[in-house]
């Protein structure tokens, strides 16, 4: 059996860092008309986190911009290089308000 392989249309996308912490999902509003993919870095608000945001959650499921509710991981253990924030910004700069929040960075490499 391969490390990586696809079982019955499921696929490992990377995103999920190790299952140290466990994995707790739940459901957030999001501010209208926004488009978010799986790994996105949000706040409380569900705004993709920028500059001095406070990051809050990792986004679980990809959310189009006509959703109004978005499934979120509010703990556990991600790969950052698979981690989304907003432009000129940084996963690492996140790291610790992440933490704050049972989420943790890992890294592939």
């Amino acid at each position: 059996m391969a490390i990586r392989e696809n079982v019955k249309g499921v696929s490992y996308d990377g995103l999920i860092g190790g299952t140290e912490v466990p994995i707790i999902e739940k459901n957030i509003s999001i501010t209208a008309g926004t488009a978010l993919e799986r790994g996105s870095v949000v706040t409380e608000a569900g705004k993709l986190v920028t500059g001095a945001d406070e990051a809050s959650y990792v986004v679980s499921q990809p959310v189009t911009a006509e959703d109004t509710v978005a499934t979120v991981y509010a703990s556990g253990m991600f790969n950052a290089e698979h981690m989304i924030v907003g432009e000129s910004d940084t996963v690492a700069a996140h790291a610790a308000q992440l933490r704050d929040k049972n989420i943790y960075l890992t890294s592939e490499m």
